[in-house]
This record gives C-alpha cells, sequence and structure tokens, in this order.
C-alpha cells in the first residue's frame, strides 16, 4: 500500500512544474518579500531571465522635501508582455535604521495585491497534462480502495490531497 502511495506522489510530482518567476529589484530585501510570497502562493523562483514570468519593482522618488516614494510591481510573461501592474503604493524612506522605501512598498504589494495578480497565472506548466494525470491518478486511488488495499478515510485523505493542489 505504501509503494503505491508513494509511486502516486512521484508521478504527480513529475507532472506538476511549478511556474518560474524571475524577480527584478533594486534591493535583496524586497527581493526576499517576493520570493516568500511567491513561494507561498505555489511558483518557483529562477535566478535567469529564461522563466516563464518576471516580476519587476519599480520604485521613484515623488517629493525630495519630505522623501516620499511610489512604486508598483509588473509581471511580464515570457515574450515581455505586461500580464498584470499592482496599483502605485506610496510610502516615506527615513534614513534613521536604515529604513528602505522600497522594502515597505514590497510588502504593501505582496500582502495587498501578489495573489490577485498572480490569480489568472496556471501553478502548472500545461493544464491539460495536469488534468488527466489528476483524473487518472483518482482513478489509481478508486481503484486502490475498491480493492480494499486502501481504506476509506486513506481514499478520502489523498483525493483531497490530489484535488488542493
Amino acid at each position: 500500500m505504501r509503494k503505491m502511495i508513494i509511486c502516486v506522489a512521484v508521478i504527480l510530482c513529475k507532472y506538476s512544474h511549478a511556474q518560474k518567476f524571475f524577480i527584478v529589484c533594486e534591493d535583496k530585501y524586497s527581493r526576499g518579500v517576493f520570493e516568500k510570497k511567491l513561494t507561498s502562493l505555489g511558483f518557483d523562483i529562477s535566478d535567469s531571465l529564461n522563466s516563464d514570468y518576471k516580476l519587476q519593482l519599480t520604485t521613484w522618488q515623488t517629493s525630495k522635501i519630505n522623501s516620499m516614494y511610489k512604486g508598483n510591481v509588473a509581471i511580464f510573461d515570457k515574450v515581455g508582455k505586461e500580464i498584470s501592474r499592482s496599483k502605485d503604493v506610496r510610502r516615506g524612506a527615513v534614513a534613521i535604521n536604515g529604513y528602505n522605501a522600497s522594502f515597505n512598498i514590497s510588502k504593501v504589494i505582496s500582502e495587498d495585491y501578489l495573489r490577485e495578480m498572480t490569480s489568472g497565472i496556471k501553478r502548472t506548466q500545461s493544464s491539460k497534462i495536469a488534468s488527466s494525470g489528476l483524473a487518472e491518478e483518482i482513478s489509481k486511488l478508486k481503484k486502490l480502495y475498491d480493492d480494499g488495499t486502501i481504506s476509506k478515510e486513506e481514499f478520502d485523505a489523498a483525493k483531497k490531497k490530489l484535488l488542493e493542489k
């Protein structure tokens, strides 16, 4: 029974490659914010431009008098077409304690906009492969259940796990 479950897990991993994002930010702290959020949303991070998508943070100073900054994030596909852009976020910069306006802007965009911005992006490279693979895996689980190899609880838990991916 465990061998069959391991085989199912291996097959699922084979067909569920996450889309890769290349992150363009001025500082490593902002990049870390986006890496953490994208990873939690089920995406992979790439260190090369040869990725599925590019996320680019742009910040600019709006006022030199009070050090105000604005910024937004745009997501581009492989051919450079913009597919999503966040609203502009405005934050101030303070030199005390190394405060960085782009880091704070990154946190706000990550928390408030990134999930919605990536909602239209498929989590797998091929939805046909993933959906047909999912149907096959559920059929295999059903056969194991019908044969008495796994219990109803094991079947339901494994099916739920498959459907959540």
